[in-house]
């Protein structure tokens, strides 16, 4: 949720900041909502890839809608986090992109299913890289992710996995890449490793703003339908009558002569 009280699509995994903000509120259905500002990454997970389905593709409009209908600010890329940030003019060393909090997606299937070079192109092709998940992790021992690729003796080589997302975002040299593991009795360890380094290098070099949770606040009392009763007896001096010097010893007295509704 951002600080305007827009929501994203339910998704099934949620990464945040609990330090910052553990869970904005939670709904009567157990629904966790949580300030957009304090999101690493989100991701779906499915049993099994089935391609009418169109998981992956539809997983992209999720984030689409995501990033395009919520705010939240960017972190500068000088900012170190907690509010502190280097001068004007001056750099951190290895930091990548134009702000330091681009949001991470995953989408973990246990088993490849009906999965196909054919089905998977038509997914990828289609789809804009940016709102793509970035990386899909197969238990049965496979990922798609962006690869760097160099030309060897009749054959493409993987130079490089990336996953990134301002990379995945801007570096035109890279390509989506199925990878297969061989190994049976280790190739799902093996996936499962890679989707964890590139979680884990994301949470390294992610840095989050903290939630406004006084806009958040503002807003939802804005929305709130609300009377009153008005508790000090100095509105009957508005009406024209004259309250004693020493009406506040006297209050219940006065009350009890008032007409409280009118």
């Amino acid at each position: 949720m951002d600080k305007e009280l827009k929501v994203s699509p339910q998704l099934d995994v949620i990464i945040s900041d609990s330090s910052a903000c553990p869970v904005l509120f939670e709904g009567e259905k157990g629904t966790k909502f949580y300030p957009y500002e304090s999101v690493y990454a989100f991701a779906e997970v499915k049993t099994s890839y089935i391609h009418s389905k169109r998981f992956i593709q539809n997983f992209g409009t999720t984030r689409q809608r995501i990033q395009s209908e919520l705010i939240r600010e960017e972190t500068s890329p000088n900012h170190f986090g907690n509010g502190i940030s280097v001068g004007p003019g001056l750099s951190i060393a290895g930091v990548k992109g134009p702000y330091r909090n681009p949001l991470f997606s995953f989408i973990l299937f246990v088993e490849s299913g009906d999965i196909s070079h054919k089905k998977l192109l038509s997914e990828y092709a289609t789809s804009t890289d940016e709102y793509l998940p970035n990386i899909a992790c197969f238990l049965d021992g496979a990922i798609i992710c962006k690869s760097g690729l160099s030309l060897g003796t009749n054959e493409l080589r993987v130079d490089s996995i990336v996953t990134n997302s301002h990379e995945i975002k801007s570096d035109k040299s890279l390509y989506w890449l199925k990878i297969n593991f061989k190994d049976a009795s280790l190739r799902g360890g093996h996936a499962l490793a890679h989707l964890m380094l590139a979680l884990f290098d994301h949470l390294n070099s992610c840095v989050l703003s903290r939630p406004p949770i006084h806009d958040y606040m503002k807003q939802m009392i804005k929305a709130a339908d609300y009377g009153g009763e008005l508790l000090d007896l100095r509105i009957v001096e508005k009406a024209g009558l004259k309250l004693p010097p020493n009406w506040q010893e006297s209050a219940e007295d006065i009350i009890g002569r008032l007409d409280v509704d009118e």
